[in-house]
């Protein structure tokens, strides 16, 4: 641009050279050319025309500045958009997390709350189970003393029983030779067989009555015999004295008033049909009436049964 020397300026004549920024230039004025308050002067800047080709190149740089702010403000509008729908997605996500803890809190909750039940529910069920096996210990053992009291019951009801009765006396024959033998009779009152029955007796007069230390000596006497008894069937025993005896202790044991009597006594050994070992022992006195008649009264020892 150039300097006028008017109140207002004035375009300066294009450069030849486009390409170089001209200068200010500054035309000689006279030393009186100056403003005042009234006229002063006034500078207006004028910009250097620009050539096509800086104008197309201006044209394209705004135009690809255009075009590159333009992307730029897509990409950023879509990071925009994909950052919402990530904060959107997040959001989602936290919620439905949120949700899953909840839910698998209430689950863990419930799975506690039944899992108590079902411990409780199991100790009351075994304890009413101990209390059943305690029961059924009870009742097993009840059954089995019933069982075996209706066993022994049974048994007794069928087993063999065998008892002793006086039969006779036969007296001491001095012609014969024979001693004073004493008969009984061997009864089986029971209602099934009494098994390898045998028997031991002895006969004597001894004091009467007897005394306390008299010990019934049979044990060493022989075993006389091995027979099966049937149910209410019933046998004939006997036992002699060991020696033959002189008139007068003869006359000493029938004499009511006598101090000696004539004892026999003996132990008898079966098994019952059950396989049971059962024993009987007798010992009895005889007294002779005045009538004649003999009459057997049994001691208070050496009486019993099994």
């Amino acid at each position: 641009m150039g300097w006028a020397t008017s109140g207002c300026a004035r375009p300066a004549a294009p450069s030849k050279q486009p390409d170089q920024v001209s200068g200010y230039h500054s035309e000689q004025t006279s030393a009186n050319d100056h403003g005042s308050e009234e006229r002063p002067f006034l500078v207006k800047v004028i910009p250097t025309p620009k050539s096509k080709q800086e104008t197309a190149d201006d044209t394209a740089e705004r135009q690809e500045k255009f075009s590159s702010d333009w992307w730029l403000v897509r990409l950023t509008g879509a990071l925009v958009f994909v950052g919402i729908v990530q904060g959107i997605v997040f959001a989602v996500q936290a919620k439905r997390l949120k949700d899953t803890i909840n839910k698998m809190d209430e689950v863990a909750k419930k799975q506690a709350n039944d899992m108590a039940a079902s411990i409780a529910e199991a100790s009351r069920a075994a304890t009413a189970m101990e209390g059943v096996a305690l029961a059924m210990e009870v009742n097993s053992q009840t059954a089995i003393e019933m069982a075996a009291v209706q066993r022994d019951f049974g048994q007794r009801q069928m087993r063999a029983y065998l008892s002793v009765n006086f039969a006779s006396v036969f007296p001491q024959d001095d012609a014969l030779g024979s001693r004073t033998e004493v008969r009984f009779i061997l009864i089986n009152t029971g209602n099934t067989p009494a098994h390898e029955v045998c028997y031991r007796a002895q006969a004597d007069v001894l004091p009467f009555p007897l005394p306390d230390h008299f010990d019934f000596p049979i044990e060493a006497l022989p075993q006389v015999s091995v027979v099966v008894i049937s149910g209410k069937q019933q046998l004939i025993l006997n036992t002699s004295v060991r020696n033959l005896l002189s008139t007068q202790q003869i006359n000493n044991y029938m004499s009511s008033t006598g101090n000696v009597r004539l004892y026999a006594w003996g132990i008898i050994t079966y098994k019952d049909a059950f396989d049971n070992e059962r024993q009987t022992k007798f010992c009895m006195s005889m007294l002779w009436l005045n009538d004649g008649n003999i009459f057997a009264v049994s001691t208070n020892r050496h009486n019993n049964a099994t």
